[in-house]
């Protein structure tokens, strides 16, 4: 994937990223036990922009660049998820 991509390109450093992490886009689990649709679709969202996020901001996966992600995410989406597991990190 990475020779049809110029190594400017987002979508380039998102799949090295993924690469090196041996992620993949479909590993994510679909979101359940959520109040609302509406909820559910956010909290989806969330999960399937997260890597891209990492890669934009260049946010390596440790404690730190998790904990920037999720103030990054409750500023963007306002999920109470993100609040509380910023909080919780915050109290490690």
């Amino acid at each position: 994937m990475h020779g049809i991509y110029h190594q400017t390109h987002l979508v380039f450093a998102y799949a090295r990223f993924m690469g090196s992490m041996n992620f993949s886009p479909d590993d994510r689990r679909l979101v359940r036990l959520m109040d609302t649709d509406e909820l559910a679709y956010m909290a989806m969202r969330a999960r399937e922009v997260h890597d891209f996020w990492h890669t934009l901001l260049n946010l390596p996966t440790n404690l730190i660049g998790e904990s920037a992600l999720k103030v990054i995410e409750f500023k963007q989406m306002h999920l109470p998820m993100c609040a509380v597991i910023y909080r919780g990190h915050c109290q490690i």
